[in-house]
């Protein structure tokens, strides 16, 4: 016998297996590693609150010299997670 809650269960499931499919597809176009002016693009942010993002240890930023680097599966895991509420 289903449920209210094992239907909208279900649909959250597949909105999230659409959403996640949609935001790895996305990615797609940037290259392996992500700068901040990445970061801002995704996010849609400022600078300052790209820089905020990565230095906030939700995700392992690597850095070359003075910049910042973020390894695309890495970030594209920490909006998955963000998005669908499992972080």
């Amino acid at each position: 016998m289903s449920t209210e809650l094992d239907t909208y269960t279900e649909e959250n499931q597949v909105n999230n297996s659409t959403y996640i499919d949609e935001m790895v597809k996305a990615l797609e176009a940037y290259p392996p590693l992500l700068d901040v002016k990445h970061i801002m693009e995704i996010l849609m942010v400022g600078e300052n609150v790209a820089y905020q993002e990565m230095k906030s240890g939700k995700f392992p930023v690597m850095k070359v010299g003075k910049l910042m680097r973020v390894a695309k599966p890495f970030f594209a895991k920490y909006i998955i997670e963000s998005s669908c509420g499992t972080e």
